[in-house]
């Protein structure tokens, strides 16, 4: 059994009832808990020796003002001078929308303006430190950014990573705000095919990441024009790259 309340804890919850939330009061009286503390001013209320508690106003406007920041429920509570219970309450009257929903966004958006500010482009190891792993693969899902690897998968990938990439890009991911910014990523990136077997890697790696379309961009860029005319419309215009084609189906 709980130890008998002394007569200087209940002058205190007599004295402060009115003023102080329960929370408040827990830390006048640490031997306390909340059930305890609102049990015994129930009984006192019945006795008629405590006054009933005035509800605190709560100033809505600025309530839903901070609900829509990057602010916790406490940081909020104390921003008001209310209890948290209260603040959840009202959330729920004015039909608020959950917290951990708001979080997500606010982490998305996060990471928007991050890229957006690295002109689109940024590492994944970057982008580790502003956002959880989560945020990542949720932008990803709804196809708001874009990844991509700098390595080629099979046998000896060693080589032929070191071959076809750059040296500040090899075995690294990027994060692109946009496909533009992924193809200009790529055009930095990517090292002419010294060869017809390093070509067919890259056509490979680039099926991984990229619309026919987009890569006959890069291969463009690349100075590669011999690729298959069969798929190809008479011009494509791919970030402001015009590719055109002759009547008979061969590039100009």
């Amino acid at each position: 059994m709980s130890a008998k309340w002394t007569k200087e804890e209940v002058e205190i919850l007599i004295k402060n009832y009115a003023n102080m939330s329960i929370r408040e009061l827990q830390k006048l009286l640490p031997n306390r808990t909340y059930s305890a503390i609102k049990t015994r001013a129930y009984l006192l209320r019945m006795q008629g020796r405590l006054t009933s508690r005035q509800r605190p106003k709560v100033d809505t406007k600025q309530l839903i003002n901070l609900w829509y920041t990057e602010l916790t429920v406490a940081e909020i509570a104390e921003k008001l001078g209310i209890a948290e219970p209260t603040v959840i309450n009202w959330a729920r009257k004015l039909n608020l929308p959950d917290r951990r929903k708001l979080r997500s966004r606010y982490n998305e958006q996060r990471l928007m303006d991050f890229l957006v500010e690295h002109g689109g482009v940024c590492e994944l190891a970057e982008a580790k430190k502003v956002v959880a792993d989560c945020v990542i693969s949720r932008l990803l899902l709804k196809k708001r950014i874009y990844k991509i690897t700098f390595q080629v998968k099979g046998r000896h990938n060693k080589y032929k990573t070191k071959d076809l990439f750059k040296r500040p890009y090899v075995k690294k991911s990027f994060l692109c705000i946009n496909r533009t910014c992924l193809l200009r990523l790529l055009f930095e990136a990517i090292k002419p095919p010294v060869n017809k077997y390093m070509r067919k890697v890259l056509t490979t790696y680039l099926k991984r990441f990229l619309t026919e379309a987009e890569r006959i961009a890069v291969l463009w860029h690349l100075g590669i024009r011999n690729w298959r005319h069969d798929v190809v419309k008479p011009s494509i215009r791919i970030n402001g790259i015009l590719i055109p084609k002759n009547r008979e189906g061969k590039n100009k």
